[in-house]
């Protein structure tokens, strides 16, 4: 069984990982530790069990707005002209 802090040190690379900023990873990987630090042993469990996929959905929450430009972008794309830069029909 991982230690917390392995599992702290994988959630962080993770984080980083989807982000690709070590701050933001750093502020989702304590708060995905933090709710899963919960004095009832079972439910800390439970949480600990689920901080792989709350960190994802935390890290992506925080790109959301660069994810969805990216794609209007790589959607224009598609309509340019090769090498010109204007769209085409």
């Amino acid at each position: 069984m991982k230690t917390w802090k392995q599992n702290a040190v994988n959630l962080h690379w993770l984080a980083t990982l989807l982000t690709g900023s070590g701050e933001i990873a750093a502020d989702v990987t304590v708060e995905a530790i933090a709710a899963s630090d919960d004095p009832d042993a079972v439910f800390s469990a439970w949480m600990r069990a689920w901080s792989r996929r709350l960190v994802i959905a935390r890290a992506l929450t925080t790109v959301r707005k660069d994810l969805a430009a990216s794609a209007r972008r790589m959607a224009l794309r598609r309509f340019e002209k090769p090498g010109t830069g204007a769209a085409f029909h």
